[in-house]
Order: structure tokens, then C-alpha cells, then sequence
């Protein structure tokens, strides 16, 4: 078993044209998950990784965001980012299976 988190980043106008988020935090902190559903997680949502290309021997501390979703309600935009907390060996084949390298 492998740790992730989920964090998030919520987005207003007013945080916008200050050049900052309105709200971050934590969603999930520290969660243990098999490779399969960390895998799952991956190819369901969050396909944005923070840096491109991903290589084998450079994936560490890399984490993958969705798209910013908004609520149509407030005009709040918020995004997740999927954080791995798994050694390089182990991100080199959740990324394989994810077809992400």
C-alpha cells in the first residue's frame, strides 16, 4: 500500500484580481491505497501532471491536478491535485499503468 493526499484550490473573482487562491487545503490527507485504485484515480480525473514531460528517475514530488471545475452558482472555480507519497520505483509503475510515460 501506497499514501496519498488530495488537496484543493478554490479561485474567485476578487481572490483572481489579487493575484491569489480564496481557499486551499487538504480534502484527503495521508490515505494508504492500493496501486490499482491509485491507478484508477489517475485515468478517471487527474491527467494534468505538474511538470512535462514525466521521465522514469525524475517523478518525485510530482503531482497530477484536474481541470478547474466552477461552480455555476457562485462563479467559484476550484481544482484537486493528487499528491503520491510512494518511492521512485514505485511512481515509475503507477505512471506506466496510467499511460502517463
Amino acid at each position: 500500500m501506497i499514501k496519498y493526499s488530495v488537496t484543493y484550490a478554490t479561485i474567485t473573482d476578487e481572490s483572481a484580481s489579487n493575484g491569489d487562491f480564496a481557499e486551499t487545503g487538504f480534502e484527503i490527507e495521508d490515505k494508504e491505497i492500493s496501486v490499482d485504485d491509485i491507478v484508477h484515480l489517475i485515468v478517471t480525473g487527474f491527467t494534468d501532471p505538474s511538470s512535462w514531460p514525466l521521465r522514469a528517475g525524475g517523478l518525485s514530488g510530482v503531482w497530477l491536478s484536474n481541470e478547474f471545475e466552477q461552480d455555476i452558482y457562485s462563479g467559484e472555480q476550484t481544482q484537486q491535485s493528487l499528491h503520491i507519497d510512494a518511492s521512485e520505483a514505485e511512481l515509475e509503475i503507477i505512471f506506466k499503468r496510467a499511460e502517463l510515460i
